[in-house]
């Protein structure tokens, strides 16, 4: 069974109030070892959902495509990705074409799909939400050079 933060203090308060010589108890220095870690995690945790995010590479999520056996989609795919499968690659030709040799169907045979791009906190996202990030992160080579509201790969290397 795990314990959240506030239990675990709540029932440190609790334990003080029972007894006059509890911070000398084993059961209570171990309490207030696990609120220590469970506070270091919770910081560590907010420090990286606050760091920023950035694109990493262009992606094609195929939404429709049968899989042959059923896989851990919180540790294959980008977390916002529930069914098919995504695949990544320097440009979006790259993908397509892994896709096409991987598993023989041509593009035309793959059901719904989305080009966009893959961010640093395992996120698939829409060319024109790609744009925006990588133009806060300033990762575009050349602002002049952008097409419209979307990001391609090439504006990126």
């Amino acid at each position: 069974m795990e314990l959240d933060l506030e239990t675990l203090k709540q029932v440190k308060f609790t334990f003080g109030l029972q007894s006059d010589h509890s911070t000398n108890c084993n059961g209570y220095r171990l309490l207030c070892e696990m609120i220590k870690v469970e506070e270091e995690r919770k910081a560590q945790q907010q420090a990286s959902d606050n760091s920023s995010e950035r694109i990493i590479c262009a992606a094609v999520w195929y939404k429709e495509i049968p899989l042959k056996k059923a896989i851990p989609f919180d540790n294959t795919n980008p977390r916002n990705c529930p069914t098919g499968v995504v695949f990544s690659g320097h440009r979006h030709g790259q993908c397509i074409y892994t896709k096409c040799a991987v598993t023989g169907l041509r593009d035309a045979e793959s059901g719904e799909n989305e080009q966009g791009f893959l961010t640093s906190k395992n996120r698939f996202v829409s060319r024109e939400e790609a744009l925006i990030i990588a133009l806060r992160e300033n990762q575009v080579m050349d602002i002049k050079e952008v097409r419209g509201n979307r990001l391609f790969s090439e504006d990126l290397y």
